[in-house]
């Protein structure tokens, strides 16, 4: 900033127009700036001469009611709510300005926390796949016991990654972990309540920053004593031009090696990608076992004909685990792959090159998680039944604690919206939505 000097010899800091200000890094939105100098103009300036000025005093009691009771009602509806959401809905509703900070904190002190969308669909845990599980490990769990001390047990299975397909935060209520009242898995309360009883998983239905883009499928393999192999790709993106090895590729700086195959206009894994990655373990370094115990979920690309006459062929043991159970026995599935993803949305933002984010995110879920994936698992534990049954009683209650509170606001926002609520409906819904920008994390932005 370059002073200017007067002609009395005074020094002044230049002047800016609002646009201009707005532009600054750190500076609130344009409204924002209009209303603080329109009040300055008035003598009675906000936000400028207080800077820590208290958050609520922004909207009155009955205004905080109905601002996050409409929360609640998005959620109920399975709507993802973000920070832009609430901010207009403010805006609409009470004509007030309120910026991404201020949202953060209310949403914080009104019960709400931001999570990341939760890895399955709402039907994948409907299933009522315990047993299924329990049976599984009591026929299998001598077989994996003498792999494991020989170490030769292993897991696989595919995750898959987009171009653009960084999810941002979504918030849901702040709650604790509850028991369940048996098969009545979601019903832990009327209402509100019952739609957010999921068991590990935050709830919120998944989000996109940008466009998902090119596809790309991620076989990942793990061993119950913390070795990882190297991640095979499938993509219809371009693979590096300088390999170390047949489909073998690594990335630059860090020696962290991956198997890469093109394939054009690739949609899901099929038995063509699940006998490629075989190959590829052949030549891996270090190889996965030749007589290894390999855990396979039931997807139809693992348990098909032809698989399994490739399968019977090979020294290795394979065992399909039952549809549905990954949530209770897969050490893959929402253990080592959640951790994986959360490391792949740090890596992207400065890693241009995908494959390279997905690879590098792999090798940065460390030994001790992997372990940890397979202890969550139950799967090599001796008081495994007792484990997966506590588990599967217990879910995570949305809003324990602020029962009361919820239940006021979402009163209060009933009653404005047959009140107010239509005009309100109106502007919203005149705001439009557009694709975040590409250096977007946080999710997209209201024009």
């Amino acid at each position: 900033m370059v002073e200017v000097e007067q002609e009395d010899g005074s020094i002044r800091p230049p002047k800016f127009k609002i646009a201009e200000l707005a532009k600054m890094v750190g500076a609130p939105p344009e409204s924002v700036l209009r209303d603080w100098l329109a009040q300055h103009k008035k003598g009675t300036p906000r936000g400028s001469s207080n800077v820590n000025h208290d958050w609520r005093s922004l909207l009155t009691e009955g205004q905080r009611k109905v601002t996050f009771g409409w929360v609640l009602d998005q959620l109920k509806s399975r709507r993802a709510v973000q920070w832009v959401d609430v901010q207009k809905f403010v805006s609409c509703a009470f004509k007030i300005e309120v910026s991404r900070t201020w949202v953060i904190r209310a949403m914080a002190k009104n019960g709400f926390s931001s999570h990341r969308p939760r890895a399955f669909a709402l039907r994948y845990l409907k299933h009522d796949s315990l047993q299924y599980s329990l049976d599984f490990i009591a026929e299998n769990q001598e077989t994996m016991l003498t792999a494991h001390a020989e170490g030769r047990l292993v897991a696989m299975d595919q995750t898959n990654f987009y171009e653009g397909g960084l999810v941002t935060s979504t918030y849901a209520p702040c709650g604790g972990y509850g028991l369940a009242r048996g098969v009545v898995f979601f019903e832990i309360s009327k209402s509100l309540l019952t739609t957010f009883f999921f068991s590990a998983s935050s709830g919120q239905p998944p989000v996109l920053a940008r466009p998902l883009g090119i596809k790309t499928i991620c076989y990942t393999c793990i061993n119950s004593n913390g070795k990882r192999y190297p991640p095979v790709l499938f993509t219809d993106e371009d693979v590096p031009e300088v390999s170390v090895g047949p489909n073998q590729y690594e990335v630059p700086g860090t020696g962290e090696r991956f198997f890469a195959h093109h394939y054009p206009a690739i949609k899901c894994a099929n038995t063509r990608t699940t006998k490629a990655w075989f190959g590829d373990m052949s030549r891996a370094n270090p190889p996965m076992p030749q007589d290894a115990v390999l855990l396979m979920d039931k997807a139809s690309w693992h348990d098909n004909n032809e698989m399994k006459e490739m399968l019977d062929r090979l020294p290795i043991t394979y065992l399909i685990m039952p549809g549905t159970s990954g949530k209770y026995i897969d050490p893959l599935d929402q253990c080592f792959h959640r951790e994986m993803k959360r490391e792949f949305v740090q890596v992207r933002k400065n890693e241009p090159n995908k494959l390279y984010a997905v690879v590098r995110a792999f090798y940065r879920v460390s030994r001790p998680q992997v372990l940890s994936s397979w202890d969550h698992a139950c799967l090599l534990r001796a008081d495994y039944e007792a484990r997966l049954t506590k588990i599967a009683r217990e879910g995570y209650r949305a809003g324990a604690g602020r029962e009361e509170d919820f239940a006021e606001m979402e009163e209060a926002y009933s009653e404005w919206k047959v009140k107010d609520g239509r005009r309100a409906s109106r502007a919203f819904a005149r705001g439009g939505l557009m694709h975040a920008a590409d250096d977007e994390l946080d999710g997209p932005q209201w024009q």
